[in-house]
């Protein structure tokens, strides 16, 4: 299931019997967890907290010799959580390190069965 749905790695996987009713009670208590998770909202100061560690421990790679920063992330919505990364060069936040980002905001905040999506923008951009 996981190399077939590679971009459903975020989802958990349960396996349960329709015949025998066996582990239904846990996806009840799976898809109530999801639905929290996936309703929470993450004050900007625990964001950036995170995200700091996360620079810290692995730093953005440059951008043909220009060094890409991020000043502040916020989250702008819920239901999915979507993450507004500030910073000067948007075009520099690779794919890659969008990943990083996600995993350790993941291992920060319990997002399982839940996608996070990040927009990169300059400062004062809409």
């Amino acid at each position: 299931m996981r190399d077939r749905f590679k971009f459903l790695a975020y989802a958990p996987i349960i396996t349960l019997s329709a015949l025998t009713h066996q582990r239904v009670d846990k996806l009840h208590d799976l898809i109530l967890e999801i639905n929290e998770n996936y309703s929470q909202r993450i004050s900007t100061s625990d964001l950036n907290e995170a995200m700091a560690k996360a620079l810290r421990r692995h730093q953005l790679p440059s951008m043909r010799g220009q060094v890409i920063r991020i000043y502040y992330a916020t989250q702008y919505e819920t239901r999915p959580p979507k993450i507004a990364i500030i910073m000067n060069k948007p075009a520099g936040l690779h794919f890659t390190y969008r990943r990083y980002l996600t995993n350790k905001l993941r291992e920060a905040f319990n997002f399982t069965g839940t996608p996070v999506h990040f927009k990169a923008k300059k400062k004062g951009e809409k």
